[in-house]
């Protein structure tokens, strides 16, 4: 987990300084919502999830503007379950956030979950929610906690 952790930590410090040596114009502090620019990312994206005493990791791609102030996208994969099972959960979302305050939903084939959360310039992302399910067994019932990141140093433009 340390080697996880260290990964994603030299990945922003990357992504930082490469991003320094591009002459942009002057952004408009603070930001403002009217960042997107014809352009839509696709991003990789890595989640824990918390549930019931149950623990996942999540794999998939998100869909969204490049905005850091404010946006949202949509985003599909799947849940891995922990150690005591061995499930593999499908899972599709859409998620909004603004500055601080991020919130969406997720639709899996044993439950839905909405969910609030904090983000750190949408780069890192703690989520909680309630998961309502459908499914006899679910991997998700009740209070879920999320640790999401969406690895942009791997994100790939498409124009519209």
């Amino acid at each position: 987990m340390k080697k996880y952790f260290l990964f994603l930590f030299f990945s922003y410090i990357g992504f930082a300084q490469s991003d320094s040596l591009v002459i942009t114009p002057p952004r408009r502090y603070p930001p403002s919502c009217d960042c997107f620019q014809g352009m839509i990312n696709l991003t990789p994206r890595l989640a824990y999830t918390y549930a019931d005493a149950k623990s996942s990791y999540f794999a998939g791609l998100m869909l969204h503007n490049d905005c850091i102030a404010c946006g949202g996208g949509f985003y599909a994969g799947v849940h891995f379950a922990s150690r005591d099972s061995h499930k593999v959960v499908p899972e599709v979302g859409a998620e909004f956030y603004h500055l601080l305050l991020g919130y969406g939903v997720s639709l899996s084939t044993e439950a839905i979950t909405p969910r609030v959360g904090l983000s750190l310039f949408n780069l890192l992302r703690v989520d909680a929610g309630y998961a309502i399910p459908w499914a006899k067994a679910p991997l998700f019932k009740g209070f879920t906690l999320s640790i999401i990141t969406d690895i942009r140093l791997l994100s790939y433009p498409l124009p519209l």
